[in-house]
């Protein structure tokens, strides 16, 4: 099962977002083998499964948590747990993606995947329940990142 390992705890001091969002890629890379179960669902599957399934768990307050895939899937977790989850499976699958960081009013307060799909990129943002798959909230700013970005 993926549930495995779920309790150790690392801590690691993140002084900005350039440096959360390299963690988050490393995280997705290295716990990629965490959803190998979810490797038979196809991208839209998925989505609604991350998004209707695994619920939206805030970090405690002062505190930036980042998740392996596995403990996301078991708990819930944020937006930036459930981007690192979306990821992992697009790392599994072999599928080009991006991360999303976005401002809508009050700086830079969300962050989503996007994943390279019909040409072009689009909004995997499974944080918005109001929101399918490429549909994006309306933001005053966004900025994207891939791995070699950063």
């Amino acid at each position: 099962m993926i549930y495995h390992r779920i309790n150790k705890i690392t801590v690691h001091e993140l002084t900005d977002y350039k440096q959360t969002i390299r963690e988050m890629f490393r995280l997705a890379e290295t716990y990629k083998d965490d959803l190998k179960d979810f490797a038979r669902l196809n991208l839209y599957q998925f989505y609604r499964f991350l998004r209707d399934k695994v619920p939206y768990v805030r970090d405690p307050d002062g505190i930036e948590r980042l998740q392996r895939p596995s403990i996301t899937i078991y708990k819930g977790g944020d937006c930036d747990d459930k981007t690192i989850v979306a990821m992992s499976y697009f790392e599994l699958k072999g599928m080009p993606y991006r991360v999303a960081i976005a401002d809508y009013g009050k700086g830079f307060e969300h962050i989503y995947p996007e994943v390279f799909f019909g040409f072009r990129y689009i909004p995997f943002d499974t944080s918005c329940l109001v929101c399918d798959m490429g549909a994006e909230r309306k933001y005053i700013k966004k900025k994207t990142f891939t791995k070699n970005d950063l």
